[in-house]
Order: structure tokens, then C-alpha cells, then sequence
């Protein structure tokens, strides 16, 4: 009777071993590359327009906040450089692409004390096809910037012989990541693990709990070194204090406050679009288990690097780009997992799979975004050859005074709660502000709604209602739209010049003609339109744009 011999198990694939590391590495190149063009071509997102502004503010001498400030001096020459806005921004994020790299190379060098090498290019590239990595890793924030220095950190922690050299840098790329961002003390958990790894592993030497007492001595040492000379540079140095005071009071009572889960449509979004990273999280506790060679002080180790994907239960700012900074050491504990599912899954098919859902989320891409963005920008230089103070959400004009707080979550509800003198209407007192730029919805519900505005003070509401009016898409400039012989007193909030437009305007007892400017002072006039539908509007005869203000949309959505 022959016997039937059955096809073994495929071990290549275009002649390379299903285990071999290079799939990883095919798919880790291919998904950095896909990276840098995002760079180039997405839009660029409101933290990204802020923080260019913080670069200006750090120019002329008006950042006084020593805490989430240290890129506006990092970048503090990019403005000079040839170009637009956007160009700019676009070149800030080549060094966040080099962050990432860097923040990718420190998972590897992590992953691979824990698992082989294939397993720990695994866990690089499951971190880097991540969605939320790939369309935000190399925007301009503070996350990627945080998470290379931390993860350099934490490589040389984790790989070093703790030498003197090895603790002068933990501490001084651990330094750099809390000045960088606060919230680098998440990363606790992970730090503490690996530190109680080597201290197990040494048999508890006294020698090696010195040299673990001595990195923490050198991070704190090295931190107040960096923020005495940051902080001292500063504008008002005085007030330095009490302004990183308040950015940490903010953070306690705002961003870290427990109970749900704060942002749950990004955590769902995070895990549709990671797949194979969530399903590695997921495993994590049971591979752990079940892994009974392996020691506990192991164990401990690689549930410390993923403790910090808890926080999504807490943090409160846990939005799109948020896991670009918190997946890294998560990644690092997944090349457990990823090692022991390769027993009974291809490497390669992992590999392929995560580079295939690096493709498929960047083929979603909207690319036309950024040119209508492009065009805003430009119009608005147009209409103001010299920068006015304005009003907006995220300080889209980067080289314009933004006059008012950025609007986020966090931005609304400090604006909310601070001193009537933060209220835009008493800016208005103080500030010429000319310029309210409708580039989000509770701007468009400010400016267009009849009802409360909710986001907004209700004094605010009152005071930018009766000041400005559309002058051209999104912009609105202060002024007065009066109808043929109509007659009334208005409050002028922004003083300077204003031009008469569409017909002769009478202004207390003053004819000003078509086209004929006339200064105001910050007073009650009464105005009337003589003859025909005028307005009174701010500007040395601003030219009104021809073009069509772009039809779709000036964001990407998270």
C-alpha cells in the first residue's frame, strides 16, 4: 500500500522564511515612507497652527509660559525660512518624521530584550501602521517630539550597563520629554517597570540600586538645569513661576480626572483602525499567563510597558494624536505577544497584513484639504499686508497677534472659568481687534446664530454679534451694514479707520462718501445710510478678494 506524503508547512514566501525578519522590515520601510508623504500632503490640523503661532509669541517677547513651550525656541528659525505658513509647518515636520523614526528605533531596541528580532520588527511596525500613528506621527505637536526622547530614554535604561554616560543621558532625554510635554509622566509606569527588571536581575546589588537612584537624580537635575535657562530667557521671567504653576493646576483639575472613558469615539477608532496592535494588546495578559518560563520579574516588566494604554480611562485630552505618544512602550510589550502567536501565525502574514491597512489608510486620504487652507492664508495676507489682532479658534495666522485663547476642550473650559478680563469682549477694551475668522463651528454659530452660543461667554456673544460682519468666506472685519435710510447709535468696539462701501454713509453729523474713510474712536455714534444699502466697514479700504472662497472643507477630522 503507498503511502501519501502530505505538503509540510509553506516556510517561504518569494523565497523568503515566513520567520524571516526582513517581512517586518519591508513593512516597517514601507510604512515610514507612506509617513513622510503624509507630511508633505495632509492638512495641517488647529494644534499644528497654535503651536506655529507660540513660535511668533516667542519672537516679539510675549511667551511667558515656561511649561509646553520649548518648540516655539526649538523652531524659533523657521520663519525665516523662504515660503508660506504651511511651507513652514511642513519643515517642522521632517524633524517630527525624524522623531518617529527615532521614537520606532527605541521600541525596537526595547522590544528585542523581551522577543526575537523578527517579533520586535513585528511590534515597530504594528505601532507605525496604527492608524492614528501614521496620520498624525509626523504632525507638529508636542507627541512626537515626547516620544522619541522618552523612548530613547527608556532604550538605554532598558539595554544599558547604567554607566555614568548611560545615566547622563536617561535623565537628560527624560528631562527633555517633561519639558517638552507634562504628560510624560505617563510614561511612569514603564520607566518603573524596567527599572525594577534590572534591579531583579542584578539580585538586588546595592551597586545597581545606587546607579537606579543616580538616573533619577540626573533627570531631576537635568530638568531644572533645562528650565532655569528656558524659563530665564522668557519674557516677565518673574511671572515664569507662577504661569508653570498654573499649567500644572490646569492639568491636574482638567486632563487627568477619572471615571469613563473620556474620549471613547477615538478609542473605538483607534482599535478599528489598529487592528493587529489591539488584538496584541488584548492577548498581552493572557500570553503573559500562560508563559510559565518565563520569569515574573519579566512579567512585570512587559505589563509595566503596557500599563500606560490605561490611560485612555483618565486622560482627558486622549484625542487622535495622543496614541502616537502612548502606544510607543504599549508596542514594546507586544513583541511578547507577537512571538509567541508567530508559533502558530506566519510573521510574514502579519507583516503583510499591517502593510496592507498602512495603504488602505492613506488611500483615505482627503489631499485637496491643505490647498484650500493654502488659499485662506494667502487671501488673508492679501487683505492685511500688515498683521492685525483677530479672533479665531487655533491661531490660524500664524504671524497675526491672536487675540483670544485657542478653543479647544481644554482652551474652552479655562476660558470659561478665568476672570472676566480673559472675556473677548474686554480684549475688545483693550486690543484692536478687527478680524474673526469662522474656521469652526461654534465660530459659525457665534457669527450666524440668533440663539446662545454655548461654547461662549455670554458677554462674548453680545459684544462679537454686534461688531462684525462678513467681508469675504470665513473672514469677518468690524463694521456696520445699514439699509437705505436707515438710522441708528452702535457701539464702536474697534477703533481706527473705517471706509464707506456700496453708498454715502452719514456718521453723527459727518457725510462720508463711497469709498471715503473716516477715523472712530471706541464710542456710541449714531449712522445712517442715506440713499441707498451702505456699509461702514474697519480698513483703510481693504480689497475685497475676487475669488470664490474655497467650497470644501479647511480641516481633517480626527
Amino acid at each position: 500500500m503507498s503511502q501519501v506524503s502530505l505538503p509540510g508547512p509553506r516556510t517561504q514566501i518569494a523565497g523568503l522564511a515566513h520567520a524571516s525578519p526582513a517581512w517586518p522590515a519591508i513593512g516597517v520601510a514601507t510604512a515610514l515612507a507612506f509617513q513622510l508623504h503624509l507630511a508633505f500632503t495632509r492638512a495641517i490640523n488647529w494644534d499644528e497652527f497654535f503651536h506655529y503661532s507660540n513660535i511668533y509669541q516667542f519672537l516679539s517677547g510675549e511667551l511667558t509660559r515656561p511649561l509646553l513651550s520649548l518648540h516655539a525656541r526649538l523652531f524659533a528659525w523657521v520663519p525665516a525660512l523662504p515660503g508660506e505658513l504651511i511651507d513652514h509647518i511642513i519643515v517642522i515636520r521632517l524633524f517630527m518624521f525624524a522623531c518617529l523614526c527615532v521614537a520606532a528605533s527605541g521600541i525596537f531596541v526595547v522590544a528585542e530584550r523581551f522577543a526575537n528580532r523578527t517579533s520586535a520588527l513585528l511590534a515597530v511596525l504594528a505601532y507605525l501602521s496604527a492608524g492614528f500613528v501614521l496620520q498624525h506621527g509626523s504632525s507638529f505637536r508636542f507627541d512626537p517630539m515626547a516620544a522619541a526622547a522618552l523612548m530613547t530614554s527608556l532604550a538605554i535604561l532598558t539595554r544599558s550597563r547604567l554607566g555614568p554616560s548611560a545615566i547622563i543621558l536617561i535623565g537628560l532625554f527624560a528631562a527633555l520629554a517633561f519639558l517638552v510635554t507634562i504628560k510624560s509622566v505617563l510614561y511612569a509606569p514603564a520607566f518603573a517597570g524596567i527599572a525594577a527588571l534590572r534591579w531583579s536581575e542584578a539580585g538586588h546589588n546595592r551597586i545597581v540600586t545606587l546607579r537606579l537612584l543616580a538616573v533619577l537624580a540626573a533627570a531631576i537635575g537635568w530638568f531644572a538645569l533645562l528650565y532655569a535657562l528656558h524659563a530665564g530667557t522668557l519674557a516677565e521671567t518673574a511671572s515664569t513661576g507662577k504661569a508653570a504653576e498654573g499649567t500644572l493646576t490646569n492639568a491636574a483639575g482638567y486632563v487627568f480626572r477619572v471615571g469613563g472613558i473620556p474620549q471613547p469615539a477615538h478609542a473605538l477608532k483607534a482599535m478599528l483602525t489598529a487592528p493587529i496592535l489591539a488584538v496584541a494588546i488584548a492577548l498581552l495578559p493572557i500570553m503573559l499567563s500562560t508563559a510559565r518560563e518565563t520569569p515574573i520579574a519579566t512579567k512585570l516588566a512587559l505589563g509595566a510597558l503596557a500599563l500606560p494604554i490605561c490611560t485612555i480611562f483618565f486622560y482627558q485630552n486622549s484625542f487622535a494624536y495622543f496614541y502616537v505618544f502612548i502606544l510607543a512602550p504599549v508596542a514594546c510589550a507586544c513583541a511578547f505577544t507577537f512571538q509567541r502567536l508567530s508559533v502558530r501565525y506566519s510573521p510574514a502574514l502579519i507583516a503583510i497584513c499591517c502593510t496592507l491597512l498602512v495603504a488602505l489608510i492613506w488611500m483615505q486620504e482627503d489631499r485637496g484639504v491643505q490647498q484650500n487652507q493654502r488659499q485662506l492664508l494667502v487671501t488673508a495676507e492679501r487683505i492685511f499686508p500688515e498683521p492685525v489682532a483677530y479672533f479665531d479658534f487655533p491661531a490660524m495666522l500664524g504671524s497675526f497677534p491672536k487675540a483670544n485663547a485657542f478653543m479647544t476642550h481644554w482652551g474652552v473650559h479655562n476660558y470659561r472659568n478665568a476672570d472676566s478680563t480673559q472675556a473677548m469682549a474686554s480684549i475688545m477694551q483693550r486690543v484692536v481687534v478687527p478680524l474673526v475668522i469662522a474656521n469652526d463651528s461654534a465660530f459659525d454659530d457665534l457669527l450666524t446664530g440668533t440663539g446662545q452660543a454655548p461654547v461662549f461667554r455670554p458677554e462674548d456673544v453680545v459684544a462679537v454679534r454686534d461688531t462684525y460682519i462678513n467681508f469675504w468666506g470665513p473672514f469677518w472685519i468690524a463694521g456696520e451694514e445699514l439699509s437705505a435710510g436707515e438710522s441708528r447709535e452702535v457701539l464702536i468696539r474697534v477703533p481706527g479707520p473705517y471706509t464707506a462701501r456700496g453708498g454715502n454713509v452719514m456718521v453723527n453729523d459727518r457725510l462720508v462718501r463711497e469709498n471715503e474713510v473716516v477715523i472712530l474712536e471706541r464710542s456710541t455714534i449714531r449712522i445712517s445710510a442715506i440713499e441707498t444699502d451702505a456699509q461702514l466697514i474697519w480698513g483703510n479700504r481693504l480689497e475685497k478678494p475676487t475669488q470664490v472662497p474655497p467650497a470644501g472643507q479647511i480641516w481633517t477630522p480626527f
